[in-house]
C-alpha cells in the first residue's frame, strides 16, 4: 500500500509539474481501493490482537486452575 501511495504522489507531482490535466476518475478509484485495503488491514490486525489476548487469557485461566 505504501508503494501505491508513493506512486500516486509521483503521478500527482508529474501532472502538476507538466501542466497536464490529471485523469481524476482513475485517481479517485485508486484512492478508494487504498482506503478499502487499509480498512481491511486494520480490521484484520485488530481481530488478530483480540484473538491473541483471548488465547492468553484462557491459558492463564488454565494455569490458575491446575
Amino acid at each position: 500500500m505504501l508503494v501505491v501511495a508513493l506512486a500516486m504522489c509521483g503521478l500527482l507531482a508529474h501532472y502538476a509539474i507538466s501542466g497536464q490535466e490529471m485523469p481524476i476518475w482513475q485517481a479517485l478509484l485508486v484512492a478508494a481501493v487504498n482506503l478499502i485495503a487499509a480498512g481491511k488491514l486494520f480490521l484484520t490486525v485488530k481481530k488478530a490482537k483480540q484473538e491473541q489476548q483471548r488465547a492468553q487469557a484462557e491459558q492463564a485461566q488454565k494455569q490458575r486452575s491446575a
